[in-house]
């Protein structure tokens, strides 16, 4: 056996492996982890094409084999990162969508290839498909740099709403997701290589490329299925019904958007709702008993900020008066970030330091 048999023999392995344990292990993204492990079933066969040839399978099953693998793997991966992002994500009609690309490959190998292989038409004498062969890469390529621009995009709307309508500082951890799409960037790169070099018949260069893309999925299978187990700990899901806030021309006067502002920080220096560290903008609307989509503009776009950074901006200020205060000098500095409303220690001194230049415990020093 070769270095790259083994290789993907260790791949197949473990891509099944994890599949089986995604779907069978408690998790509060289900259908997350079913897309996931739908995935890892398709990276396998996938990678077992080497072996198809050693078997004899006939045309028709690999090339159907070909065309499943190339053109699930990507969509699949998307709607993974969909279900991940989004705690009310559900399969609908409207992602049968994403089989386009695939049912538009299977009729393009349908009368020099598929009709003629099954009996229904006399054997074509294109051996090397070189129309077919082609167009095939091309959409596949185009597909993948299509979702790949699609996720960055819609992780990127993900932060944005994110900020805008929840203050926690858990760290609600969407970089991840930000690594999956980089490192699918460098697949991209790679698989085209490969296919220049297979569409070219560079077949010197094919063995090296073949084991590099070998080496980088089973990096990516191992490290992808990790972090999708421990993401329900670490990520926070947001409702797709969330829109972000119009910035367009203001319809109050500026007396009156005066008046709303000195009303929302009245109220929160009187019932300090930012202590709570999970308050989002919708909770403080409900408080307030105003709609939630005026509060969202009025902190989003009048008053020039994000809700994450307001609610920072109070709980870094309350901390800032509990180290100031001498009868309060016994508290621990962790006990003051749970105070305030921080849950992570990183957090709270990354948002200090950034709002006054000093450690807490260079402040508390400082002013005591």
């Amino acid at each position: 056996m070769t270095i790259h048999e083994t290789l993907v023999t260790i791949l197949i392995f473990l891509s099944l492996l994890f599949s089986a344990f995604l779907l069978s292990v408690p998790s509060n993204n289900k259908l997350g982890n079913r897309i996931l492990a739908v995935f890892l079933i398709i990276r396998a066969i996938d990678a077992s094409s080497i072996f198809f040839q050693k078997l004899n399978i006939h045309p028709v099953l690999d090339q159907l084999r070909h065309d499943i693998c190339g053109f699930l793997q990507a969509p699949l991966l998307f709607l993974f990162i969909i279900s991940v992002l989004y705690s009310d994500f559900k399969l609908q009609r409207k992602h049968l969508y994403h089989l386009i690309p695939l049912l538009l490959s299977i009729i393009i190998w349908i009368p020099n290839f598929y009709l003629s292989y099954l009996g229904f038409a006399s054997h074509s004498n294109t051996i090397d498909y070189h129309f077919e062969t082609r167009f095939t890469y091309s959409i596949a390529m185009l597909q993948i740099l299509t979702y790949i621009i699609a996720t960055y995009w819609i992780i990127g709307r993900y932060q944005k709403l994110y900020y805008q309508n929840y203050s926690s500082t858990k760290p609600y951890n969407y970089r991840w997701l930000l690594i999956v799409n980089h490192i699918s960037v460098i697949l991209f790169f790679v698989a085209l290589s490969k296919n220049i070099v297979k569409l070219y018949n560079l077949d010197t260069y094919l063995y090296s490329m073949r084991l590099l893309t070998g080496l980088i999925m089973l990096f990516f299978i191992s490290w992808l299925v990790i972090k999708a187990l421990y993401a329900p700990k670490v990520f926070r899901g947001i409702d797709s019904s969330l829109t972000l806030v119009s910035f367009g021309s203001n319809k109050e006067s500026e007396l009156k958007l005066k008046k709303k502002i000195e009303a929302l920080e009245s109220y929160l220096n009187k019932h300090e709702s930012y202590l709570n560290p999970d308050l989002t903008v919708s909770m403080l609307a409900e408080e307030m008993k105003i709609d939630t989509k005026e509060l969202s503009q009025l902190i989003n776009k009048n008053m020039g900020q994000n809700f994450y950074n307001l609610m920072n901006h109070y709980r870094i200020e309350k901390a800032k008066s509990i180290l100031r205060d001498k009868s309060k000098k016994h508290l621990t500095v962790l006990e003051i970030l749970y105070d305030v409303g921080y849950n992570s220690k990183s957090s709270f001194n990354q948002a200090f330091k950034k709002s006054t230049g000093e450690t807490p415990s260079a402040y508390r020093k400082k002013h005591l």
